[in-house]
């Protein structure tokens, strides 16, 4: 967690998300529709342009990678503000583990004697 709190991290992944985006959106798919089209000739992708993108063929605005990369920031963010939360809660659940753990012993024990079989 401690990593992604540095932003040189955070950014380093957002840029990282943007590029893998917009290479995804940049293949080109035009030998796959060729190959979908031979099985079905009346399928949809028998009109695709043979030099087609991903994102053409997606219909995906040129800034969707932008705001990818946005998102992962965020998200990035998100997840280390969490993180922060539940370390401050952690002393708080542990003490109620063990409590729970001490009560139940002492269930069992008391149902172990109770219910012995006579």
């Amino acid at each position: 967690m401690r990593q992604l709190q540095n932003p040189q991290t955070a950014n380093a992944i957002a840029a990282l998300v943007e590029a893998l985006a917009r290479s995804l959106m940049a293949m080109p798919v035009g030998p796959l529709a060729d190959a979908m089209a031979q099985v079905d000739p009346d399928s949809d992708l028998a009109d695709v342009p043979r030099d087609a993108t991903l994102g053409e063929v997606a219909r995906v605005d040129a800034r969707d990678a932008e705001r990818l990369g946005d998102d992962a920031h965020a998200a990035g963010t998100m997840v280390t503000g969490m993180a922060r939360q539940l370390e401050v809660m952690l002393p708080t659940f542990e003490a109620m583990a063990r409590d729970m753990s001490a009560q139940w012993s002492q269930d069992w024990d008391r149902a172990r004697r109770t219910s012995r079989r006579r």
